[in-house]
């Protein structure tokens, strides 16, 4: 019949220790884990709202060149309609260009539907202005206030869109607050889970190895003194 082979004293002290340092090596593990992912989420957020400013911003400075060269076309000379209506076209190609970037763009609720309506809108309004920039002579006095009923409107949906993005980065700022509470909160559950450990750990070294020595001491001196030696009994398969 084999022996059974008994985990003697030192070994099982150091795997309580081991377990310890797991533990601790876990915690870390899985703090560092979620610092990493909340550092993620927060960049991304910041370089897309952040580049989505940009793009409207982009598209606002676009529509204030256009609007500026209607304005010289109403108020200068003919002779200089067709650098006007370069300008404006100039103008024109780079909005279509930033708004199909802000269009590449959506991360956010909503900002779908607003680079749409950015587009009709825009839509709209070149239609207007070429009428103004292409036609000879006079421009009637309801042609310009339509165009500026939908410049108004243009402008307020970039404004909206803008706005959007603002939002999402102020709203950054209370995620990067709360990312101390997300990250230690995996780390709190391993370490009360470590503290039941210590005290089960505690419980265990008392009850396998401080009372069987104790006991044993005791009874040595017993045997010294009285000549009577009485085994302590010990629960144990180790070097006690």
């Amino acid at each position: 019949m084999r022996r059974r082979r008994h985990i003697g004293v030192r070994l099982k002290m150091s795997l309580g220790f081991a377990i310890l340092a797991a533990m601790l090596f876990i915690s870390d593990a899985l703090a560092i884990r979620e610092l990493s992912q909340i550092g993620r989420e927060v960049r991304s957020i910041l370089d897309d709202s952040y580049r989505s400013v940009e793009y409207g911003q982009g598209m606002l400075n676009e529509l204030g060149m256009q609007q500026m060269a209607i304005l010289q076309h109403l108020t200068g000379d003919e002779a200089d309609a067709r650098d006007q209506l370069a300008d404006f076209r100039r103008a024109e190609v780079s909005f279509r260009h930033q708004l199909a970037l802000a269009k590449s763009n959506l991360k956010h609720e909503g900002e779908s539907l607003m680079t749409d309506s950015i587009a009709q809108s825009f839509e709209v309004y070149v239609v207007g202005a070429l009428r103004i920039l292409t036609e000879k002579g006079p421009v009637g006095a309801e042609c310009t206030e339509h165009l500026r009923s939908v410049v108004v409107q243009l402008r307020r949906q970039l404004n909206g869109l803008v706005l959007l993005n603002q939002e999402a980065l102020y709203s950054t700022v209370h995620l990067l607050e709360d990312s101390t509470r997300r990250a230690i909160r995996p780390g709190i559950l391993v370490i009360v889970v470590g503290i039941l450990f210590i005290f089960l750990f505690t419980y265990l070294i008392n009850h396998y190895f401080v009372s069987p020595v104790v006991g044993i001491t005791a009874s040595i001196r017993q045997y010294l003194k009285l000549g009577r030696y009485k085994a302590y009994p010990t629960a144990s398969n180790d070097e006690l």
